[in-house]
């Protein structure tokens, strides 16, 4: 009997030594990436459902409403995400899309900056909001939120 406990505790102490058995942890910038990209991919594909469950639930029912009117005059082609600066609890991205209007074949490009707030093991966005490209910005915008989301803009 004790032999035999004594071979399972080895087998188990060399299962978990050995390093492709090892367990996996996602760092905060893992989060963050997988987190941003479900959200921007979710948005592309306009399931704003399920997007906007990475919008801080105080601000979830009206950020739904705006994309979804959003979505009916937009549709997101492509988008390119980088990281402009990276904290524990808080991020910036710099979020490159491409779109068209609905009904018309003009490509339309546009740079948004994203406010990410690390917050219960989740990054959730808290701003999103058009920044300036080095050209002149296209003749149609997407919404503007680059008031924190929850909180009433300007008029």
């Amino acid at each position: 009997m004790k032999s035999t406990l004594t071979a399972l505790l080895i087998a188990s102490f060399v299962v978990l030594a050995t390093p492709g058995c090892a367990p996996t942890y996602q760092t905060n910038k893992d989060r963050l990436r997988d987190d941003s990209q479900r959200f921007n991919e979710n948005l592309r594909w306009q399931r704003f459902r399920e997007a906007s469950l990475s919008v801080a639930p105080e601000a979830r029912e009206a950020w739904l409403r705006s994309q979804e009117r959003a979505g009916s005059v937009f549709t997101i082609a492509d988008y390119e995400v980088k990281p402009v600066e990276v904290g524990r609890e808080l991020a910036v991205l710099q979020v490159d899309l491409v779109f068209h209007r609905v009904g018309d074949v003009t490509i339309h490009q546009q740079r948004r900056q994203q406010v990410w707030r690390y917050q219960k093991g989740t990054w959730f966005l808290e701003s999103d909001r058009e920044i300036p490209r080095d050209e002149e910005p296209p003749p149609d915008h997407l919404p503007d939120f680059g008031t924190p989301l929850g909180e009433t803009g300007p008029g």
